[in-house]
């Protein structure tokens, strides 16, 4: 019979398959650690890159951060520009105007002032030429007077020829004929304290009226019949002979005050 092996050599039989169990155990436990260790440096790596991903993205933030600012920035500079251009416009658009209003008002100015030397000199030369024709008047009158009919007829067509070319620029004399009714707003008397009344029957003209561009201005001046007592004391006097020559002195511009003229002239 074989003799049963001792507890010792049993155990140390055990510990032996073991100790060799796990010696054969250790490779795989070391490549198992490595694999880990691997695992957790592949992670760390990929993380570490994330880590740079997002730091990437950080800086484009702030990239983008910054160039927002610069817009920002850029847009406060561009509506400050605008707002200055508006106003300058503005205020350029302002004293444009005022600069216009003032221009207009001095062209306003200057044609009113041009308009007024206008009216006065064609006031002036409209009194020229009534004092002109008056004169003509005064000659007419006297050549009548004188009973010449040669003198009488010359200056007729010169007086004649006279109005025609005073009626191109529509200025007409008028006269009233002998034996026509006073109007005081077509007549008057060479004295302005004599008040005739209306209808009084007409004598002669002393000075013819003037109608300039179909307006009156200036009524004819005539001598009215009088009543029979003041016809007597005007009749001539003893020593004066009745067949008297007239003179271009009694027959130049008769004294007219001014106020029976029309305002305008």
């Amino acid at each position: 019979m074989e003799k049963p092996l001792a507890p010792t050599v049993v155990l140390l039989s055990i510990v032996g398959f073991g100790l060799a169990a796990l010696i054969g155990l250790v490779p795989y436990l070391l490549e198992f650690f490595a694999l880990v260790k691997l695992n957790q440096i592949r992670t760390l790596a990929e993380g570490f890159k994330k880590l740079q991903q997002l730091d990437t993205v950080a800086n484009t933030i702030h990239a983008a951060t910054t160039q927002w600012l610069g817009v920002h920035d850029l847009a406060q500079q561009s509506l400050k520009a605008a707002k200055d251009v508006t106003e300058q416009i503005t205020r350029e658009a302002q004293a444009f105007r005022e600069l216009i209003q003032k221009i207009n008002d001095s062209e306003k100015n200057l044609l009113k002032l041009e308009v007024e030397k206008l009216h006065r000199a064609q006031a002036d030369w409209v009194q020229v030429m009534m004092g002109i024709f008056d004169h003509i008047y005064a000659l007419y009158k006297a050549a009548v007077r004188s009973g010449r009919p040669e003198l009488i007829d010359q200056l007729t067509k010169f007086q004649s020829a006279c109005r025609d070319l005073a009626l191109r620029i529509g200025l007409v004399p008028v006269e009233a004929d002998r034996g026509d009714l006073f109007d005081p707003n077509q007549h008057t008397t060479a004295d302005p304290n004599v008040k005739p009344e209306i209808g009084t029957p007409i004598l002669e003209t002393i000075a013819t009226g003037y109608i300039f561009q179909n307006r009156l201005i200036r009524p004819v001046i005539v001598k009215i019949q009088t009543p029979p007592e003041e016809t007597q004391s005007q009749q001539l006097s003893p020593s004066e002979p009745q067949n008297a020559k007239w003179h271009l002195s009694e027959f130049t511009e008769p004294s007219i005050d001014n106020n029976k003229t029309d305002s305008n002239f």
